[in-house]
């Protein structure tokens, strides 16, 4: 350092002495050359004395990933091109890397314009945000990877959703839910539940989450059933909501299954020991009336056979009951399903006449062969097609059809008949419902559990004053 350096700096005390109480790391240079660092800058440095930076040019500290920004930075000013704040890389004394933020600017003293530059040390700021976008990142993934589906919606629209949320509602892409109302896919009859407690969760942001149950309609146009917790949370400083959802249809469905074998077998439990006592005096009612039958004046025989067919007919009810009771002995073998079905068509087609009703069988095929016991499968087509010919009072059609897809046989019974209301459909098959005057209320609850055993099903679509389609389905035998 020349003379005229230090005395530069001896008659500039005031300006160390400012420089000195400044609370950040500032440094004084001239060309890249440092002059005067304060306690700040040294510490930064890693400098134990002033001399060890004074006399030391930029480049020494500067860290081989900012050495061009620095050279360009030092021909700019150089130039006297003013330099707002620019972030680069250096090395301390001791060999760390530091990022630092400095701003340089231009003071005149004794007429020599000098360079004055203030530091700020961003290590710690860069950690701090590396940090937060790691946990940023983090969080990001177990959301993106939750079973559950994680949603953001801002007005009951959708801001973001998760990769179980897309499969929730069955979408390709985000593009397909974000800013669409939630109110798209959620039951009507929920949309004035879900707008009040929306209101209640931002008005009480600190009120406990409820698990709420929903029904939720798919872009397919299909049903899940979700549990939903919902809670407040803010997008750019708007009060919104994070909404997780469980799909918890599985579970339902089987609850209910559950709840309906356990009806079922209350139900066959109750039906066997009814039947059973039932069974007993009938016997011995029925035995009376025949050594009785001889003795009747000819007058009088038409009570006897009212008699007879009233018997008949309870002796028909306790068997079905009994029926639904217990499974009974299954002994499988090929029989050709359009044979058992003809033979069916054959026996009802009097009582369809009785009510002006036509049995169309518009099958085609020759030979579908199933493995079966014969009695239950043509006791399952007897039920399914006396309920299409009783639920049409003043006549019409009924169609049976058949079509073999996907190694699964499907037989529809079709009716014209008054219909089954939707809020009835799923009750169709339990024990003892029924919509007719008349009837235990068992026959399709048979015929349901018959074709369970066979792992096949009875699927019912049916609309109200239209008619009713029946479809049977069981596997076809290779």
């Amino acid at each position: 350092m020349n003379q005229n350096d230090l005395q530069i700096l001896e008659q500039k005390t005031s300006i160390m002495n400012a420089m000195e109480a400044t609370p950040f790391p500032v440094l004084l240079g001239r060309d890249g050359v440092f002059l005067f660092a304060n306690k700040h800058a040294l510490k930064l440095l890693e400098a134990d004395s002033l001399e060890l930076i004074r006399g030391k040019h930029v480049i020494d500290f500067t860290h081989e990933t900012s050495y061009q920004h620095t050279i360009k930075e030092l021909a700019m000013l150089k130039r006297g091109i003013p330099q707002s704040s620019s972030l680069k890389n250096i090395m301390t004394m001791k060999g760390n890397v530091l990022e630092i933020e400095t701003v340089v600017s231009k003071i005149t003293v004794n007429g020599e314009k000098l360079d004055y530059i203030i530091v700020k040390d961003s290590s710690e700021s860069s950690r701090l945000q590396h940090r937060y976008l790691m946990q940023k990142k983090h969080y990001q993934t177990l959301i993106d990877n939750s079973i559950d589906t994680v949603a953001l919606v801002t007005d009951n629209v959708f801001q973001y959703i998760n990769k179980a949320g897309l499969k929730l509602f069955k979408a390709q892409h985000e593009s397909e839910i974000i800013g669409r109302s939630v109110l798209d896919f959620i039951h009507p009859r929920d949309h004035e539940d879900v707008k009040q407690r929306t209101i209640n969760v931002i008005d009480h942001p600190n009120g406990p989450a409820e698990r709420v149950e929903r029904e939720f309609i798919r872009l397919d146009g299909t049903s899940r059933f979700v549990e939903s917790v919902v809670m407040p949370f803010n997008i750019d400083n708007k009060p919104s909501l994070q909404v997780i959802l469980r799909d918890i249809t599985e579970n339902k469905q089987q609850h209910q299954h559950t709840v309906k074998n356990e009806k079922l077998l209350t139900a066959g439990q109750l039906s066997a020991g009814i039947a059973h006592e039932i069974r007993n005096p009938l016997t011995s009612i029925k035995g009376f009336l025949q050594l009785l039958e001889t003795k009747i004046p000819e007058e009088n025989q038409r009570y006897a056979e009212i008699m007879r067919e009233e018997i008949d007919k309870i002796e028909r009810i306790t068997g079905e009951m009994l029926s639904l009771s217990k499974s009974q002995a299954i002994i499988r073998t090929q029989h050709n399903i359009i044979t058992l079905i003809d033979q069916v068509v054959t026996l009802l087609e009097p009582q369809a006449t009785l009510k002006n009703v036509v049995i169309n069988n518009t099958i085609d095929d020759q030979e579908i062969v199933i493995q079966c016991d014969k009695q239950q499968i043509k006791q399952v087509f007897i039920n399914i097609m006396k309920n299409a010919i009783e639920s049409m009072e003043d006549g019409g059609d009924v169609s049976v059809g058949l079509s073999v897809e996907n190694g699964r046989v499907e037989v529809t019974v079709t009716d014209e008949g008054c219909g089954i209301p939707k809020s009835l459909l799923g009750q169709i098959t339990e024990p003892f419902f029924t919509t007719k005057g008349t009837g235990t209320g068992l026959g399709l609850t048979i015929c349901n559990r018959i074709l369970k055993e066979y792992g096949g099903e009875l699927r019912i679509d049916s609309t109200e004053g239209q008619g009713t389609v029946f479809t049977v389905v069981f596997p076809f035998a290779n």
